[in-house]
């Protein structure tokens, strides 16, 4: 793993497909990361409602649904479809150099 100021480098954009939640860690936080429409979104792994792993949920539209009990989450806010106060963190991220890069500071935080 390698590091740049706030950033950390997680994994290759090539092993990142279009529209699947896929598990990487930045500093040790585990994060889902997504590549849709041009853009990599970068969400905690842990659904607010039991800490199901949303690595293993499905991709609809703009919402990531936790596979373990339905929960969907805005993949650009990581509010709760059905109710926005309630959340999961979200993470910058990018992509530079054939990489996709995380920092582990919240979004909003």
């Amino acid at each position: 793993m390698n590091e740049t100021g706030d950033w950390v480098q997680t994994i290759a954009v090539s092993e990142l497909d279009e529209n699947r939640p896929t598990l990487a860690h930045a500093k040790g936080i585990p994060v889902v990361l997504i590549r849709t429409g041009g853009e990599v979104y970068a969400l905690s792994n842990s659904c607010a409602h039991m800490g199901c792993p949303l690595a293993d949920g499905l991709l609809e539209g703009d919402f990531l649904r936790c596979s373990c009990h339905e929960w969907a989450f805005d993949i650009r806010t990581g509010e709760l479809w059905e109710a926005s106060e309630i959340r999961i963190p979200t993470y910058p991220a990018k992509v530079e150099a054939g990489w996709v890069w995380v920092s582990p500071q919240e979004e909003g935080g």
